[in-house]
């Protein structure tokens, strides 16, 4: 996502109606769409290519929480990894925890763990995406059901830009199938492209 004092411009979308299980508000066709984050030489390798991005309640369930007088937390801000092996996007156990997410059901899954069960949770996610030469960004936000890896507070913090973020989730498939990336290895940048009209069309599943 680049420096964090380059992250004035972006747009904050409104959360997707619960209905719309990945969605995009028409205003952000307007917003910038390609993007190059320098991470510098080496980044690539540990931890990997990052952005920055935050969770949080569903809109129905923090209207509901709101209109009984509950108190709400903060969004969880974090860095998401960049990860072609992950078919949906993920949160990390921890963030879903910290905010007090309620799980929907249990799924299995397979990683570099082997097979497993995890919880499933329902989640507003918000990604934050910034052009290093230009400091224009584009925030895109939705709401869907996302499982949550356990022990990534084993990496909990990573130092990314200006920041020390914790790792909060994988940025997988179901979204990185709408973008074009050049992944430049020794240079440590990628050029990102994300087709915004294709992710209002064709929703995640």
């Amino acid at each position: 996502m680049g420096k964090a004092s380059r992250r004035k411009q972006g747009r904050i979308l409104a959360p997707a109606r619960p209905a719309e299980r990945h969605s995009i508000a028409a205003s952000t066709l307007t917003l910038p769409t390609k993007f190059l984050q320098n991470y510098g030489p080496g980044f690539l390798l540990a931890p990997g290519p990052l952005f920055v991005a935050q969770w949080w309640f569903p809109a129905s369930v923090a209207q509901m929480r709101a209109a009984a007088g509950h108190k709400l937390p903060p969004p969880k801000r974090g860095a998401v990894l960049l990860d072609t092996g992950a078919d949906k996007t993920c949160i990390s156990l921890k963030a879903a925890q910290d905010l007090g997410l309620k799980p929907t059901r249990m799924q299995p899954g397979f990683g570099a763990g082997g097979q497993h069960v995890n919880p499933v949770f329902l989640a507003a996610f918000e990604l934050h995406i910034t052009d290093d030469k230009t400091g224009l960004a584009t925030a895109i936000g939705w709401e869907q059901e996302v499982a949550a890896i356990p022990n990534m507070d084993a990496h909990t913090r990573v130092h990314y830009g200006t920041e020390d973020l914790e790792l909060v989730g994988l940025l997988g498939r179901d979204f990185l199938r709408y973008c074009r990336f050049v992944y430049d290895g020794p240079n440590g940048t990628i050029e990102f492209e994300v087709d915004l009209a294709a992710v209002k069309i064709h929703p995640s599943r």
